[in-house]
């Protein structure tokens, strides 16, 4: 009998299914002792935190044209390393997929949570938490550092003028959907779950 068989077969008083409960605190140490999720964290934050991009634009603003002047949009400027922190964020939902299948652990994660909806619910729900917090917390940092940057040579922006504060959580909701998609095409990619039922 395989290890995987024998591990989800286990009844009796001492074992009961995996909950939901279970399977987020099984993903949520996952996530957090895996390595390569605070490199790739670090990386969307500095990625994020495109401060020289707002410090360099900001220098070039008085040598504008008036029509360019006019079309300045420091909220924009300030965010505009976002994008690349995005694929940063990407890459982590990849990660989540494929950490487990490089490392064969897979099989005890199915094991332990022997329900393939549950399981993905869980690794989705932990991923969207965790790039959801990323994001707006870069996403904030490099608003804040960028408009003072901009200050004293640009006109800034603050979070009372319309629209700031949209865009500005804008990168709560991109970092999770770009996480997500980017670990459901990879498991789509994949072979299928072994021993998994839904």
């Amino acid at each position: 009998m395989s290890a995987v068989a024998g591990a989800a077969g286990l009844t009796g008083p001492d074992h009961r299914p995996a909950t939901f409960a279970d399977a987020l605190r099984c993903e949520w140490t996952k996530i957090r002792t895996l390595r390569s999720t605070f490199w790739t964290l670090l990386t969307a934050a500095m990625l994020g935190i495109g401060a020289l991009f707002s410090a360099v634009a900001a220098h070039h603003y008085a040598g504008q044209a008036l029509s360019g002047q006019a079309g300045w949009d420091p909220t924009s400027v300030s965010l505009s390393g976002l994008a690349l922190a995005q694929l940063a964020i990407g890459v982590l939902g990849v990660l989540v997929i494929t950490s487990e299948y490089s490392t064969g652990s897979i099989q005890t994660s199915l094991a332990a949570v022997p329900r393939r909806g549950r399981f993905l619910a869980a690794k989705a729900t932990v991923l969207t938490a965790v790039s959801l917090i990323t994001g707006e917390a870069t996403a904030l940092t490099v608003f804040l550092l960028g408009q003072a940057l901009i200050s004293g040579q640009a006109p800034t922006a603050a979070f009372g003028q319309p629209g700031v504060l949209r865009l500005c959580s804008d990168p709560a909701y991109t970092s999770p959907l770009s996480a997500s998609s980017a670990s459901s095409a990879r498991c789509c990619g994949t072979r299928p779950l072994p021993s998994a039922s839904w």
